[in-house]
């Protein structure tokens, strides 16, 4: 728009100096005038025509939808025998049943999330047969599995059992467990096919390790589930680890794979475009509709963002991050934001 501005005055100032050579001052003042009447209109035309391209070439932007969730709550009811607090990376349950036995794993429970060091806790809910459940508690320091609690209780009695009673529920005779224990977590170990180091080996098969006093707990189906020390081929020299007597492996490391093996659970999903950020959501296993359901807590409820098929995917954890495994291939798990799932496949 300057440039055709300058242009015009150059043009007015060659006519005017065409003008002086006239002798009549009349013809020089109505050159003039058309000439400015002409430099005018074609000044605004430019004008408007520039403004309206460049108002076509810079459209406003639409704001990116923003996921966030709400970073606490307290005591949130998830059925009728618990609840779950959260505290920033940490979702923990306490037992609603009255009684000394759930007073008293009400206290371990606070202390083990409230330890220095953890930055993150969840927690698993099962139900292993029509009176009993089991509830798994665990911590992570720096996305590395720390430690973990676990109870089975009986809502009828109203007590947690010990593991006598657990070993006798789940068909174990005492006299055969350290032999089977030892044999299922050998076989997860040279499955695994990692080089160990020989004492650690030795002390992860021992009796010192593997005893009927060991942590343990009722899977589904009343099914035998034990925690022991694990020895590892990096990292840690051994890692709190979750197993059954059928070979199977629930955690790896700084895993636990709840969602595989828990109704009621805690899942972290990345949230997608947003680094080292995630998204905790409170899990329920609908074996009816074939999904798990991720459920966000949102103006003090839990409201229902989206579901995860139960259609033989497999899912596996490692500290708030969830994959899909096809082919031995991991697939991320994320939380977009809009709220809803997606991966990345």
């Amino acid at each position: 728009m300057k440039k055709a501005k300058y242009l015009s005055l150059l043009l007015i100032a060659t006519l005017a100096l065409g003008g002086c050579n006239k002798d009549t001052t009349e013809d020089t003042t109505e050159t003039t005038a058309a000439t400015e009447t002409t430099v005018v209109e074609t000044t605004i035309e430019q004008t408007e025509a520039t403004t309206e391209a460049t108002t076509e070439a810079t459209p406003t932007p639409t704001p990116a939808p923003v996921f966030e969730q709400e970073t606490e709550f307290k005591d949130l009811k998830i059925n009728d025998y618990i609840s779950a607090s959260r505290d920033g990376y940490k979702v923990y349950p306490h037992f609603l049943l009255e009684g000394d036995d759930f007073e008293k794993a009400n206290k371990e429970i606070d202390e083990l999330v409230n330890k220095e060091d953890v930055i993150t806790a969840g927690y698993t809910f099962i139900k292993a047969d029509s009176r009993r459940y089991s509830l798994v508690v665990y911590t992570g320091c720096d996305y590395e599995w720390l430690d973990l609690l676990c109870y089975t209780f009986d809502v009828d009695t109203k007590e947690i059992l010990d593991n006598s009673d657990i070993l006798s529920i789940a068909g174990e005779p005492e006299s055969e467990f350290y032999d089977d224990a030892s044999y299922s977590l050998e076989t997860i170990l040279e499955e695994r096919g990692v080089g160990y180091i020989e004492d650690d080996y030795e002390y992860t098969l021992s009796n010192e390790n593997i005893n009927k006093n060991m942590a343990m707990f009722l899977g589904k189906k009343d099914n035998l589930y034990l925690i022991s020390k694990v020895c590892s081929g990096g990292g840690a020299s051994f890692y709190n680890e979750i197993w059954d007597l059928d070979c199977n492996s629930w955690s790896f490391g700084c895993k636990v794979d709840c969602i595989n093996f828990g109704d009621d659970a805690v899942i972290g999903l990345e949230i997608k475009g947003e680094n080292d950020k995630y998204a905790l959501f409170i899990a329920h296993r609908n074996e009816d509709d074939k999904v798990i359901e991720l459920y966000d807590y949102k103006d003090g409820e839990l409201v229902l963002k989206d579901t995860l098929p139960l259609d033989g995917t497999v899912y596996r954890c490692y500290g708030l991050t969830t994959y899909i495994i096809e082919s031995e291939e991991y697939y991320d798990v994320f939380i977009d934001q809009d709220g809803n799932v997606s991966n990345s496949k």
